[in-house]
């Protein structure tokens, strides 16, 4: 099955989605994938990439999906499936391109992980006129699929769950009490960079009640802390950026908890807050680790963690010394760490497990494809 790739951000390590699509599409023959990206952040690692050139004018976008289809008939490679992961207007612009511009189209799926609605609603109006010729439509987390309903697109909408992680075969155990020893871990990016002198400010006054507590371990790209820079932000005594973990199933069973700075404002800043969820959260639950989380009321992870009952969250809008109180009392009490960790642990393994998610992903593919006629572009 030839299956060709549509992104926001090329595909790499360097961020979630990225890191997410590589563990599925990962062992699929590299003469059987292409892949279209909008922005450059880093190393692309998946071969046949190309850039896809965006402009706002209509002819121009006709004219990028005529530079889609020369290319691929350039390298010979006429896709059997469409897979888009496009998340915003430029996307979603794209997309009604190839789509209105395609005599013969592939059966298209477009799965949103992340979701980012332009003031004027323009996502949702180019999504409604092509739901038509969308094979399958998928998102990421229930936030989304309430957003598109209420935004009237019609097509059924299927909650598609894409994460996943290897597996950590000695998971956190046993679960010591808060010494000074106590360790904490950060996994991935920070999203909303505003968030760390928050999480900052917190941990130092955890450090304060407990003399020589260590610095939150963080494991991540370095375009994490590039990222950071660029938003006048640093990781202070606070937190010590450690790089990418060179195995995870040896680095985080040997934290205590797992801690995720995600959002500050209630109601959300934007429907990124609102609707998405890290992809890290996979190994962090498959590890055992109980959860920390700075996030508000109306955010998807604020819903998973506690609906799940692995973790504990708080936000600046739950009061000056909610965040300092849910992580010490978090940090004091070894049984409640220890029931939320087993939590974590179960969850991941009925949901997490990287063969089955592959397996669900190709079957899906499989069938797509078999409900449809198979025209090709």
């Amino acid at each position: 099955m030839k299956i060709l790739v549509l992104t926001d951000d090329n595909i790499s390590h360097s961020h979630g989605t990225g890191a997410v699509l590589l563990k599925i599409m990962g062992n699929h023959p590299s003469e059987f994938l292409a892949h279209g990206y909008l922005n450059k952040v880093s190393a692309t690692v998946m071969e046949n990439s190309f850039h896809i050139s965006v402009s706002d004018t209509s002819d121009n976008l006709s004219q990028t999906a005529s530079a889609i289809f020369q290319h691929l008939d350039k390298t010979g490679f006429h896709p059997d499936l469409i897979y888009s992961n496009f998340y915003g207007v430029a996307g979603l612009r794209v997309l009604h391109a190839i789509i209105e511009n395609s005599a013969t189209l592939p059966p298209v799926i477009q799965h949103f992980h992340d979701l980012r609605i332009d003031s004027k609603n323009e996502l949702f109006c180019l999504l409604a006129r092509i739901q038509s010729r969308i094979a399958r439509l998928w998102v990421l987390t229930h936030r989304m699929a309430q957003q598109l309903k209420e935004s009237h697109i019609h097509k059924p909408i299927e909650i598609f769950n894409s994460f996943s992680s290897p597996e950590i075969p000695h998971p956190k155990q046993i679960h010591y009490p808060f010494t000074p020893r106590f360790k904490a871990v950060m996994l991935g990016n920070v999203w909303m960079p505003q968030v760390m002198p928050t999480l900052r400010m917190t941990w130092r006054a955890l450090c304060n009640t407990m003399p020589g507590l260590g610095p939150i371990q963080w494991y991540s790209h370095p375009f994490s802390v590039e990222n950071l820079k660029r938003n006048g932000q640093e990781t202070g005594f606070e937190i010590k950026h450690l790089g990418f973990a060179p195995v995870l199933s040896e680095v985080l069973p040997k934290a205590d908890i797992a801690v995720v700075p995600f959002n500050l404002k209630d109601p959300p800043e934007n429907d990124y807050a609102k609707c998405s969820l890290p992809s890290r959260l996979a190994e962090l639950t498959m590890a055992g680790l109980p959860i920390f989380a700075i996030a508000s009321p109306g955010t998807s992870v604020r819903d998973f963690i506690i609906q799940n009952g692995i973790g504990t969250c708080a936000c600046p809008s739950d009061g000056n010394s909610a965040l300092y109180k849910s992580l010490s009392d978090l940090a004091a009490d070894q049984e409640r760490r220890k029931e939320f960790g087993e939590k974590a642990r179960s969850l991941a393994l009925a949901e997490y497990d990287m063969k089955r998610i592959r397996k669900k992903y190709f079957d899906a593919f499989t069938q797509t494809l078999s409900e449809s006629k198979g025209k090709r572009i």
